[in-house]
């Protein structure tokens, strides 16, 4: 009975760690994101702003929902894996 104490303890401690790995990884990518939302949202506003192609800026617009997407779901991660 004590050795399978002993298994539920290291599983959940592997657990533990595995989860603040990802909470980490999650942490630093995050920041990376969301500057790529900003320099696409920039690139397509200089695309608009200099008379540029509408189906350019309507590229870079959707390139933007989904690296926004990306980053909101990055955040969720976060909060998901660094709970306790």
């Amino acid at each position: 009975m004590n050795r399978h104490c002993n298994r539920l303890h290291f599983k959940y401690s592997t657990r533990k760690h595995s989860k603040k790995i990802m909470a980490q990884f999650f942490q630093y990518l995050t920041p990376l994101l969301m500057v790529i939302v900003a320099i696409i949202l920039g690139l397509g506003l200089w695309n608009m702003a200099r008379g540029g192609s509408p189906n350019r800026s309507q590229k870079f617009m959707r390139y933007r929902i989904l690296a926004q997407a990306a980053a909101v779901i990055a955040m969720v991660a976060v909060l998901y894996f660094s709970r306790s």
